[in-house]
């Protein structure tokens, strides 16, 4: 037989201990995991949905929203971080706060606050037709208060749900510490803060060898939790908690709805309730009938005229009925009362059905006023082409009355010439030629009007001397005065067939008069 080395033998006792040391292991877990310990080991690494403490309460504001006729309204949320020196919490908190207004519902449409991502699509050519917020969340972590109670000290600490008064025994076997976030609401478009729309909350954390984990929160409208029987959730989960809180606190705020009715067993919150209540004492008398009528329909009142602000008929009889119901008897009363306990199912099912009928009605009238623009417009375009023929038609008539007087102008006939030009002016006031040739015309009529006035003046001197000649004695010196008074009339006028006829005469009476001269010598002929 051949011998083994000794090498050889070290090796295969060594992997007949690990071999051994192998099945006895697989005996001990064999032995000691019972069926139990396994299916719960199963179940804890499926994949589970993840239901946060206020998820509930999230969507029951989206109903409360649509409730009390809340509008849809845009929501952006600026990046909320991490302002305190701890580098163990979240450096940012926007994406639980995307996912609280997202689970509150259609109400609220939450636009993503990611500008490079709208510059790179817009480089690679894509289109986005953006949506604008009207409201936008601001704020951070504020706060991260350290080892609050010391380790191992009992104390008591009040507690509850939401407000409901009791208590809890605090046995610290580690570090408490508190996290604190603001947030608050500003207005897009002016970049201002609402007043008195804030929400400033925070949470217990216990700190011990396992890690940290939540014990309880402490919310600012006066709400407790205890919380200490799930503290296997971590720093995460508790921001989790309470930014969720502290949205349905924002938005209620912001809304001014009672947004305590969202989360079972809270207390109301007095501050809002005050804020409220002295909104509507600062309100005109018809903006306060307005709210009451709106809050009158909510609760279920039929035959409300809400775009009256006169209570008139049987609006009068449920303002009444309203009063007996509440028990109050002044508006700011009866307004509170029915803002605080409009009834969510009903209401939100009587909005829903307004709105249907708001939104056929709003169909209709945009139909309408589709066909009225298209009457409109088909009107507008028969007055175009009506206007377009007019224009046509002038233009026409405009060049013929140009033509006419140019021509009489050539022919020196000015007032025909005149007429025309004015014709065509009154067409086109606005054409220079036309114009030119009026101020052209009117001086030459003006230069013969005075041509004439001097004619006639001299005409007239001249038929006076004739008329002075011939009933006197016949002298050669005054018919020779008249002759030259009436060539000079004759020189302005040469077409005056009188002036002529009367020089041709009074020249064939001095011609005679020479004559007789000549022949007798004497004065008379």
């Amino acid at each position: 037989m051949r011998k083994i080395s000794r090498p050889k033998i070290l090796i295969l006792s060594v992997l007949a201990c690990m071999l051994a040391l192998f099945c006895s292991s697989c005996g001990w877990f064999a032995g000691e995991i019972k069926d139990k310990e396994v299916t719960d080991m199963d179940n804890e690494m499926r994949a589970q949905k993840y239901t946060t403490v206020f998820e509930k309460s999230l969507m029951d504001l989206g109903e409360l929203l649509k409730a009390y006729y809340a509008p849809m309204t845009v929501v952006q949320s600026k990046n909320v971080g991490n302002v305190t020196a701890e580098k163990n919490l979240p450096s940012d908190i926007y994406v639980m706060i995307a996912s609280s207004i997202n689970k509150i519902g259609p109400q609220l449409v939450f636009v993503p606050y990611d500008a490079q991502y709208v510059v790179n699509e817009s480089l690679t050519g894509g289109t986005i037709t953006r949506l604008y917020p009207q409201i936008v969340i601001a704020g951070g972590i504020t706060g991260f208060d350290k080892e609050m109670f010391e380790k191992e000290r009992e104390m008591e600490a009040s507690g509850g749900w939401a407000g409901a008064q009791g208590g809890v025994k605090i046995k610290a076997g580690g570090n408490y510490s508190q996290v604190t976030v603001d947030l608050n609401l500003l207005d897009y478009k002016t970049q201002s803060y609402f007043s008195g729309v804030l929400a400033s909350n925070s949470i217990m954390l216990q700190q011990d060898k396992l890690g940290w984990g939540v014990y309880g929160y402490y919310m600012g409208n006066g709400g407790s939790f205890d919380y200490s029987l799930k503290r296997k959730q971590g720093v995460h989960s508790a921001l989790r908690t309470l930014v969720e809180y502290s949205i349905i606190e924002l938005m209620g705020k912001y809304f001014e709805v009672p947004y305590w009715r969202c989360i079972p067993g809270s207390n109301p919150d007095e501050e809002m309730t005050k804020k409220v209540r002295d909104n509507f004492l600062e309100k005109q008398k018809d903006q306060q009938h307005f709210m009451i009528k709106k809050m009158l329909f909510l609760h279920g009142f039929n035959g409300i005229n809400r775009e009256n602000p006169v209570f008139s008929g049987s609006e009068e009889g449920d303002l009444k009925e309203a009063m007996r119901r509440t028990s109050t008897s002044t508006l700011p009363d009866l307004y509170l009362a029915l803002w605080s306990s409009v009834p969510v199912e009903t209401a939100s099912r009587r909005v829903m059905i307004d709105r249907r009928k708001m939104a056929k009605i709003e169909t209709l009238k945009i139909a309408e006023n589709t066909k009225a623009a298209a009457e409109t417009a088909a009107a507008e375009e028969k007055k175009k082409k009506a206007l377009e023929e007019e224009l046509r038609r002038n233009v026409e008539l405009f060049n013929s009355h140009i033509a006419k007087a140019d021509q009489y102008y050539q022919k020196k006939q000015h007032k025909e010439a005149l007429a025309e030009y004015s014709a065509a002016r009154s067409l086109f006031g606005g054409e220079e030629y036309p114009a030119k040739m009026i101020n052209t015309i009117n001086g030459i009529l003006a230069g013969q009007e005075a041509a004439d006035e001097k004619y006639r003046a001299l005409l007239q001197t001249a038929d006076a001397l004739y008329s002075e000649a011939e009933k006197a004695s016949f002298n050669y010196s005054g018919y020779k005065k008249v002759l030259q008074a009436y060539e000079t009339v004759l020189k302005i006028k040469p077409d005056d067939k009188n002036a002529a006829d009367k020089i041709r005469a009074i020249k064939e009476k001095l011609s005679k008069y020479s004559n007789v001269l000549q022949k007798e010598n004497g004065d008379n002929w």
